[in-house]
């Protein structure tokens, strides 16, 4: 043990507040959350990254097998089906936590969708859904021996950094795979199965009725076992009546007992999984009877039978799985597979006397070969020394108890290594492993501790224990099981004991074990001398766990029974499964809209999604539809900067690189002590959005930017300038028409013309009931989302709190391919005294474009209620007038074309625009519910900024249509409620709006639109 300060520091308070982050919103980091806010909310900040767009872990993202989807693809390979059909096969009513028992499963096994409903009912109920993070992939994680700390990268491209005292891994083992976004149709087809173990026998049932043949390819058989706590005979997986869920609702010391009853059952197991018991041979007995029962063939039987022990590997209760298998069209292959060619699969040939290679033909190949087993992390964890996990546990990963690894400091994993996963029931193990880190995480707060570590003793002395007791357990024996390492059978997997084991080790709090780094002073928090029994206020923190410990469930007492944990019986309140197939309608096609159409289509399993508009995307007068928009992170909102870099790395990725142009982004500051130097600056150090920034002084702008972009021609002298090579444009026509096509085939559906054309919305008192279009017909929907843009204010006129449309002016200057090709290395440039920006040739039609992002124009119209609001004009195409300007637009486009490209800048225009803008008070979106109309909700509000973030916008959307974003995003995309009477409010932007004020278009200009 070492301390950093030795001083006595007799008043110095020692619990302080530190930062936690959880990896993984599944079912143990959820745990990991509701555990933090119950016993250490006052001093622990923490945080929960989820990769997904939703919560839920493997019961999100598991969601096999089911009906067929269609393609034009033949032959290829998949990880799994996607549907609703994929089950747990340990029954509901164990498979849930103790303090959130659930009275209302529909099924003995609950499959995924209503396993993931559970969980997101348990963080509505506790509040747990504020603390997490989606679409936060971690993709590093380095410890500082000097600070203390875990830094935490999100994102490919350093999306953000988070920094945190305590990193707990959630992250789970079972889910690292890799699934090719192929849908298949599987009717009528050839299809093979390879693998026997859980995917595969969850699948086969599902396709065999709908396949023209299966083979399934079987390595190693497996026991298949009857569900266990249902009555002898029982085949499937069988539904609750209503009765018997009212009586779990309505008799809680009823539930309490089912429940406690199936968790002793499986707590009982664990002496059949030793060798050579009486257990053993009973279980084995059971399970062959039961096995033969359901096989007719003796032939068959002595193949799908093992011959080793009954645990060796996963048991599977899928007595389904092997009705399916003697089906007439089902044909098992247990041959080795040698080779897969187009035509089929080459086998070894076992089904064959003579053990010839074989040839099988087949359409689809499923994979069910299940998932990366070997505990080694899918991103580098690098602890001491820069030592990284993942070469770690390259070929052996090896643990302390499967909570913590040595050379790791202040690291907490869930079901590490040598965790038993396998040794009785989990979610008790869960719920101790989460108890055991609270008590670790206390003292660590108490005692002002820097950092603690696994003793390399320890751990080693864990590991020969482990390896020695193995040897006398069934999974030790001679089967095929991702329990164990193919190499050496060393044991991974599972622990050297039963659950009840594990459980009663973690409560005797091994702290010995552990190396302790402490900040000052360990004894600081016995202050004055005085006791809390004495001064409660003397520690808090120690009265606090003191009264925690003793309701910590998982700590066993004297006369505890086998499911000792399981003592509430208070149901919690459900809230039933979303509807996804409800019609959801969208108005407007530009970023907005189509992105969270897609999103919520393709990504989120929603199947009645329609998007009206006037045109079929891209909608000419619509600000999305141009040549070019200027993708960059520089802001100084950390926030949207945050969301841009996120946004730039998917533009790089092969879905949308062919439309995204990474030329580099030159800001000319004239003014050298302007307030954006300084933000840029902080904003360029900050920890969570570090910014590949270069600032150049006045002195080194000239020479340094037409270093990097010989073909500036700008005169940067004396100017300030702040250059990044990671931005650019995008060709942002381009770009969403790629997107309509992607949501075409997602299943979006679209409605143009007069039918598209939304006059007006329905509604039914405070509800929204759908839209009436200009042809007169209304298009029912309860709920409605304008994307609407520039016109929103026509249709929800008690918006103009929130938004103003304003026109902004842009021009265009053709080139012939030959100049365009000498201007084709220069950055996208802006000069923050005017609002000016510029960009380089497109490289299609060869055309400059100079636009100002100013306060633009608007455009008094008055609707039919008489009210006036800012608009573009309500008939027609806004964009078919391409030769006109206001004067004043005109002239200052002029001077900063020739500013920019002096050579070209006084050819006359190739062509105008007035692009409509959709501003709101602050720059900041409009994505939320209206307040007092229930089903309508907004998304607009892009403020001039908006088309940049078309890669990732749609899941930040459809993260607030669905009530799970973040407070700080929900906070800056309110609604804020319409006032009647008010102005409307001054639309001063994010501090990037430059040049000319807000002015009104006059009438002799309204008429030239």
């Amino acid at each position: 043990m070492t301390v950093e300060s030795t001083g006595n520091e007799p008043n110095a308070r020692a619990s302080r507040r530190i930062r936690c982050i959880i990896i993984g919103a599944g079912v143990s980091g959820i745990l990991m959350a509701y555990k933090l806010k119950t016993y250490l909310k006052d001093n622990v900040d923490f945080r929960i990254l989820e990769k997904n767009s939703d919560l839920g872990g493997t019961w999100f993202e598991n969601r096999y097998p089911g009906k067929p989807r269609l393609s034009r693809i033949g032959i290829f390979v998949i990880e799994r089906l996607i549907s609703l059909g994929c089950a747990c096969d340990v029954p509901s009513h164990v498979y849930q936590y103790s303090f959130a028992p659930n009275s209302e499963w529909s099924r003995f096994y609950a499959n995924s969708p209503e396993i993931q409903q559970y969980l997101k009912d348990v963080c509505r109920h506790h509040d747990l859904t504020k603390y997490i993070t989606y679409n936060a992939e971690v993709t590093d994680a380095r410890w500082s021996e000097e600070d203390g700390i875990w830094a935490v990268k999100v994102g490919r491209d350093a999306l953000g950094v988070f920094q945190c005292e305590i990193l707990v891994n959630a992250g789970g083992i079972l889910n690292n795979y890799k699934m090719p976004s192929i849908p298949v149709d599987l009717r009528d087809k050839r299809v093979a199965i390879i693998g026997a173990g859980a995917s595969a026998v969850q699948v086969l049932p599902a396709i065999q009725s709908i396949c023209k043949s299966v083979d399934v390819y079987i390595r190693t058989p497996s026991w298949i076992c009857p569900p266990i706590g249902l009555p002898p005979g029982t085949l499937d997986n069988p539904s609750y009546t209503e009765d018997d869920m009212r009586r779990f609702r309505e008799d809680p010391a009823h539930s309490l007992f089912v429940r406690k009853g199936m968790e002793a059952g499986f707590n009982s197991m664990f002496s059949a999984f030793r060798k050579g018991t009486p257990e053993q041979e009973n279980m084995r007995q059971k399970y062959d009877a039961y096995m033969r029962e359901l096989i007719k063939s003796t032939d068959l039987q002595a193949q799908l039978i093992p011959s080793f022990e009954v645990g060796c590997r996963r048991i599977n209760p899928s007595a389904p799985y092997l009705v399916a298998l003697q089906k007439p069209n089902v044909n098992p292959r247990f041959g080795n597979i040698v080779q897969i060619q187009r035509k089929g699969i080459v086998t070894a040939g076992s089904n064959d006397a003579e053990g010839k290679a074989e040839l099988c033909p087949v359409d689809v190949i499923i994979a069910a070969t299940g998932f990366d087993t070997s505990f080694r992390p899918r991103f580098p964890i690098v602890g001491r020394n820069g030592t990284n996990l993942q070469n770690l546990w390259e070929s052996r990963p090896v643990s302390y108890m499967g909570t913590g690894v040595a050379g790791f400091p202040n690291y907490l994993t869930f079901l590490g290594p040598n965790t038993p996963i396998s040794n009785g029931g989990l979610m008790g193990v869960l719920e101790a492993t989460s108890d055991y880190f609270i008590r670790l995480i206390t003292k660590f707060c108490r005692e002002n501790v820097k950092a603690f570590d696994v003793t390399q003793e320890a751990q080693g002395d864990f590991s020969m224990h482990t390896q020695n007791y193995m040897k006398d357990m069934v999974w030790s024996g001679a089967c095929r099981s991702w329990f164990k390492s193919e190499v050496d059978g060393h044991i991974t997997a599972l622990w050297p004991g039963s659950a009840l084991h594990y459980i009663q080790t973690l409560a005797e709090d091994r702290f010995c074990d552990y190396s302790w780094t402490y900040r000052r002073n360990r004894f600081a928090y016995w202050q004055d001398g005085f006791s809390w029994i004495e001064q409660p206020d003397a520690d808090a923190l120690g009265l606090a766990f003191a009264e925690a410990r003793r309701e910590m469930p998982t700590l066993p007492r004297q006369g505890a029974d086998w499911s000792f944990w399981l003592t509430e019986a208070q149901a919690l309140p459900m809230r039933k499964a979303e509807a996804k197939d409800a019609p959801v309608l969208i108005v407007g096609a530009g970023v907005f809209g189509l992105s969270l159409a897609y999103e919520l289509t393709a990504v989120r399993g929603y199947t009645n999604v329609t998007v009206l508009d006037r045109y079929t995307p891209p909608v000419p007068d619509g600000s999305s539809n141009d040549l070019s928009r200027v993708v960059r992170a520089e802001y100084t909102d950390k926030l949207y900067s945050q969301l841009a870099i996120e946004a730039i790395t998917e533009w790089r990725t092969p879905a949308w690189r062919d439309h995204y142009h990474e030329s580099g982004y030159v800001m000319m500051i004239p003014n050298a002590d302007s307030e954006w130097v300084t933000k840029y600056r902080a904003l360029r150090q900050h920890q969570t959005v570090r910014q590949p920034m270069n600032i150049f002084t006045p002195d080194q702008s000239e020479s340094e930017i037409k270093r990097m972009y010989p073909s500036v021609t700008a005169d940067l002298t004396g100017i300030m300038t702040l250059q990044n090579d990671h931005a650019g444009w995008a060709h942002a026509q381009g770009a969403i028409r790629a997107l309509a096509n992607r949501c075409t085939l997602a299943g979006v559906s679209f409605v143009t013309g007069p039918r598209g054309t939304v006059r007006s919305l329905e509604t039914s008192g405070k509800q929204v009931t759908g839209v009436r279009t200009a042809t007169g017909s209304i298009i029912q929907a309860k709920t409605v989302v304008l994307a609407t843009g520039a016109w929103t204010n026509r249709l929800v006129p008690d918006m103009r709190q929130n938004i103003l449309a304003v026109s902004q002016p842009l021009a265009y200057i053709q080139l012939s391919p030959e100049e365009a090709e000498r201007l084709r290395t220069m950055p996208v440039m802006v000069n923050t005294a005017t609002g000016l920006y510029c960009f380089p040739p497109d490289p299609v039609s060869h055309q400059l474009k100079v636009a100002r992002h100013g306060f633009g124009y608007s455009n008094q119209v008055e609707l039919e209620d008489g009210r006036v609001i800012s608009s573009p004009k309500l008939v027609g195409n806004n964009a078919a007038v391409q030769d006109f300007l206001p004067a004043d637009a005109d002239r200052d486009l002029r001077a900063g074309a020739l500013a920019f490209w002096p050579e070209f800048g006084n050819r006359p225009w190739a062509k105008t625009r007035m692009c409509w803008y959709n501003d709101t008070p602050k720059s900041d979106f409009m994505v939320d519910y209206h307040p007092d109309t229930k089903g309508l909700f907004f998304a607009t509000g892009g403020s001039g900024h908006g088309f940049k973030f078309l890669p990732i916008i749609g899941r930040h959307i459809a993260d607030v249509f669905e009530d799970k974003a973040g407070p700080l995003l929900r906070e800056k995309w309110a609604v804020r409620r319409p006032t009647n009477g008010d102005p409307e409010p001054e639309m001063d932007g994010d501090g990037t709006r430059l040049g000319p004020r807000l002015r009104q278009l006059s009438r002799a200009e309204q008429a030239k639109l």
